[in-house]
């Protein structure tokens, strides 16, 4: 016992074998292993550790590809999309699963999208929320200006709002930030028209023109952040719906052909425009689950998408929609 009071460069490689031997390849228990090297089961650990620090131990994975290459190229072909990341995942996992799988394997190539003196329009959603939460900055990217993209929801500031998650892409880069401080939706046309002219927000808007790159989510009249909050309501869905509603993004609801629906909304939202999205060289969807097909379709049709992130359920059920 009182090798183990010993610093680690105390403690033998032959004692480290034994260990590894005992634990990996004669699959003992940490507590007989214990009693076979004479220590503490609580040391067992400590061993196991150290004799991975020097290589005692090393453990090797079989190559696993966490995209499905074939349906990605498929996607790219029926919908004459420039990328598509598709991420496998296993069956029965609860949507903030599907969303915390897709970010894991997505968010270090949707990093390297953001280049030096990049503009980069960012919406709010959940499944963003996740992705920007994993990015890191590419190294090379420098100087880069982030822009939010629609105007908060409500006065609370939820963790997947676009103006969270702007601040925190645009803090991860040490870039410029520029917010849209208003709300996403406001009583009336009139209101919507004098906010619109104020100066603050005329200047966010005008970055949009400059746009390279968008984040952006996908959501339906019934699935979606507003409809999370409470802040669209089961009348509003209706009345969406009977005007050929099928997707939403950044607060603006769009039919299967990617027009913006004439409604109620349309004329008191503040967010990035839709034709000010089309515009963009490159727009990237980051959507969970197969409930949202036809509004991709309906984003995709539109040319309101340019690149897509979307799991393994959500492609298959996509692509039954060509």
């Amino acid at each position: 016992m009182a090798l183990l009071m010993a610093s680690n460069q105390d403690i033998s490689d032959d004692l480290l074998a034994l260990t590894a031997r005992l634990y990996y390849l004669d699959r003992l228990g940490q507590s007989e292993v214990a009693r076979m090297v004479n220590v503490s089961q609580a040391k067992v650990s400590r061993l196991l550790s150290l004799a991975r620090e020097r290589g005692i131990v090393q453990i090797t994975v079989a190559d696993y590809n966490p995209r499905a290459t074939n349906l990605e190229q498929a996607l790219e072909d029926n919908f004459d999309l420039k990328e598509v990341l598709v991420i496998k995942t296993f069956s029965q996992l609860k949507i903030q699963e599907i969303r915390h799988t897709i970010a894991h394997f997505s968010a270090e190539i949707l990093s390297n999208y953001i280049q030096s003196n990049n503009t980069v329009v960012v919406a709010g959603g959940r499944s963003l929320c996740s992705v920007i939460n994993h990015m890191e900055p590419n190294q090379d990217a420098r100087d880069i200006t982030v822009v939010q993209g629609m105007g908060n929801i409500d006065s609370s500031i939820g963790g997947y709002d676009a103006i969270k998650l702007g601040s925190e892409l645009a803090s991860k880069f040490n870039g410029n930030f520029q917010m849209l401080n208003c709300p996403v939706y406001v009583p009336d046309a009139p209101t919507c028209d004098a906010l619109l002219a104020l100066d603050p927000i005329k200047n966010v808007k005008q970055m949009y023109t400059d746009a390279d790159l968008a984040f952006v989510g996908i959501g339906t009249s019934q699935n979606s952040v507003f409809a999370d909050r409470n802040v669209v309501s089961e009348d509003d869905i209706q009345e969406l719906g009977k005007a050929g509603a099928v997707g939403e993004m950044v607060g603006r609801f769009f039919d299967i052909d990617g027009n913006e629906c004439d409604t109620d909304y349309r004329n008191r939202v503040i967010s990035i425009e839709l034709d000010e999205i089309r515009k963009i060289p490159e727009v990237v969807a980051v959507v969970a689950g197969g409930q949202r097909s036809k509004a991709i379709l309906g984003a995709i049709k539109g040319n309101l998408v340019k690149s897509l992130v979307i799991d393994e359920d959500g492609a298959k059920t996509l692509l039954s929609l060509k």
